[in-house]
């Protein structure tokens, strides 16, 4: 701790972690009971458009597009995520589902889709996690 405000509770901590130094602001709430309180964390990290993680939830346009077999299909994620990663046809019928239920941390995927046993046409490809969903377009020419 590097100070302590006593006219509003607040602690100020420096993280000597990082190469530059990071000013954490937590404010303490009056006591609850006699052995337990609650921190929380409050204001700016000080750091101009920090943000907890440097992704967001995006599902990219596949790439080769159009494409003949294999194509690959990217994503990322702020945060981990329970995933699905489904393929539909032309009709809305799902035709392979490439990730289901799976855990991922918060990052950048990419996956390699195998087409062989479809036919051609326009399929679609929908990324889905508890807070997020998007669905693309993509054309198998074979």
């Amino acid at each position: 701790v590097d100070w302590f405000d006593t006219k509003t509770s607040t602690f100020f901590l420096t993280d000597t972690v990082v190469s530059n130094s990071v000013t954490l602001e937590i404010n303490v709430p009056p006591i609850q009971s006699d052995y337990a309180f609650i921190i929380t964390k409050i204001g700016s990290t000080g750091i101009a458009g920090f943000t907890d993680s440097k992704f967001n939830f995006n599902l990219k346009q596949n790439f080769p597009n159009p494409f003949n077999s294999k194509t690959r299909i990217a994503f990322s994620l702020p945060e981990i995520s329970k995933v699905n990663l489904k393929i539909y046809n032309s009709l809305g019928e799902e035709v392979k589902s490439l990730i289901t239920n799976e855990i991922y941390n918060s990052g950048e995927y990419e996956i390699v889709f195998n087409s062989e046993e479809l036919p051609s046409g326009v399929y679609f490809y929908k990324l889905q996690t508890e807070k997020f969903s998007q669905t693309r377009k993509m054309i198998l020419l074979k």
